[in-house]
């Protein structure tokens, strides 16, 4: 077979491909394909085709990589948020659905109202109304305050706590070598949209401890900003450890208390 002769750069395309022939990949044996002629300073380069089934499988694992690499940064964003938040990790899978509440019973009329509550939000946070979750240990409390930031993450700027923390961090500020002060830590739990104080009853019940819990609720009640209190207690029991004017406070706007009189789901 004769050979042709090379045409010029002028003469020739930029690129241009050769007839089928075969060609062997090391990974899945032979394929047909075209050698590709690019034409660079007057010399041409011969390029040899890639295996088809060799370029899906390297898309493929791109395209896998980049969607490892999204879920492990909204996996981030979403730990970040958790944190920002306060919820513990034990309920950030908490919502109103998966909420246990029988049909016709008095856990399915508590969770319609803190779920109305929430979808109601924009109303309720214009007279600063809350809500008091008391009554029983193991009753869900947890789970339908963690619901309820979780639901309003992103309408809002919600921030779950617990009593005994909130104190001990204000308490820290009184140290010397704290880097912060008492206003400051007070400021972080009166700067969200919704406050929701959780486990109320679990500290010593020193007057310090209800000053210092009344101070907050106080200064949100002030700034018609949202608490939602709740507690292993009963509502004389909420009084005892946050002081009558708290719990008045709490109740206003047509603020709810809501009774968690049934049995511990953690002893069935």
């Amino acid at each position: 077979m004769a050979t042709q002769p090379l045409p010029t750069e002028a003469e020739a395309p930029r690129e241009e491909c050769g007839p089928e022939q075969p060609f062997n990949c090391a990974r899945h044996g032979s394929f047909i394909g075209r050698v590709s002629y690019v034409w660079v300073g007057g010399r041409r380069l011969d390029f040899d085709p890639s295996c088809a089934t060799c370029e899906a499988e390297d898309e493929a694992r791109r395209r896998h990589e980049q969607a490892q690499r999204e879920a492990d940064e909204t996996r981030r964003r979403t730990e970040a948020r958790m944190v920002a938040l306060g919820v513990p990790v034990r309920f950030r899978g908490a919502t109103f659905d998966n909420y246990e509440a029988p049909a016709g019973s008095d856990q399915a009329k508590v969770l319609r109202t803190v779920r109305l509550y929430c979808e109601r939000f924009d109303t309720r946070r214009k007279v600063g109304s809350g809500l008091m979750l008391i009554g029983r240990p193991g009753t869900g409390k947890t789970h339908l305050l963690c619901a309820a930031a979780l639901a309003l993450h992103g309408r809002c700027q919600p921030l779950y706590t617990d009593a005994w923390s909130m104190i001990a961090a204000i308490k820290a500020s009184w140290a010397r070598s704290a880097k912060e002060d008492e206003a400051s830590v007070i400021a972080r739990f009166v700067a969200p949209d919704l406050l929701l104080i959780d486990e109320i009853g679990v500290q010593y019940g020193t007057d310090a401890e209800r000053a210092l819990l009344h101070r907050v609720i106080d200064l949100r009640y002030q700034q018609l900003k949202p608490t939602i209190a709740a507690g292993n207690v009963d509502l004389n029991g909420m009084k005892a450890y946050l002081g009558e004017r708290a719990v008045s406070r709490l109740q206003d706007g047509d603020g709810v208390v809501l009774t968690f009189g049934w049995d511990d789901y953690r002893t069935r």
